[in-house]
């Protein structure tokens, strides 16, 4: 990517006032809601007594895949000699990857 399309992405501030914010609260409230009612009680049973599957799942995605991504970003973003970041890659792909891998994902965005 051309090195002046990169410094205008990095420089997009993106601000909500008070309403845009209740507005997103309110459409993420209907979606957990809406998750929520596919839960059976069948299925916490289930859970507890084969736990295993549960863990190794949150693990990877709490653990592994965010550790995995920060390593990917550091290798985009390269060490220099003095073994301090560089950052010479491009920040607009580096913190949005931090940031959607780092949250967990919900049933509702699995297929």
């Amino acid at each position: 990517m051309e090195p002046h399309i990169v410094q205008q992405l990095d420089s997009i501030n993106v601000t909500l006032n008070a309403g845009g914010m209740n507005t997103i609260n309110i459409v993420l409230a209907f979606v957990m809601f809406g998750v929520a009612l596919g839960i059976k009680p069948r299925m916490f049973v289930k859970v507890f007594k084969k736990p295993k599957s549960v863990l190794v799942g949150m693990g990877s995605q709490l653990i592994v895949l965010p550790l995995f991504t920060f390593l990917l970003v550091i290798s985009i973003l390269h060490l220099d000699g003095s073994h301090s970041i560089s950052f010479s890659g491009s920040r607009s792909a580096a913190v949005p990857a931090m940031v959607s891998e780092a949250c967990p994902v919900s049933d509702g965005s699995i297929p």
